[in-house]
């Protein structure tokens, strides 16, 4: 799988979201935190992470460091 390019969600065309519950939003910061060090090494900023965590919770309302890193994968890599 393609790894991701550092990037805001609106320059891959994925329309940014931010969660609607207010228990997603400690998700937020936990999917961030853990996917941190991995995304920095991709040359993502904390702001890009930040956005990028919050479209995926909005969309999924939960999941993995790994999970979080191949979905902007594939979202940038997605038709558009």
């Amino acid at each position: 799988m393609p790894e991701p390019t550092p990037e805001q969600p609106e320059d891959a065309n994925v329309p940014e979201e931010e969660p609607s519950e207010l228990g997603q939003h400690e998700a937020v910061n936990l999917l961030a935190n853990a996917a941190r060090e991995r995304l920095h090494a991709d040359g993502f900023d904390d702001s890009q992470i930040r956005r990028w965590a919050e479209t995926f919770i909005a969309e999924n309302s939960a999941g993995e460091a790994d999970e979080f890193v191949a979905w902007i994968a594939a979202q940038q890599n997605a038709p558009q």
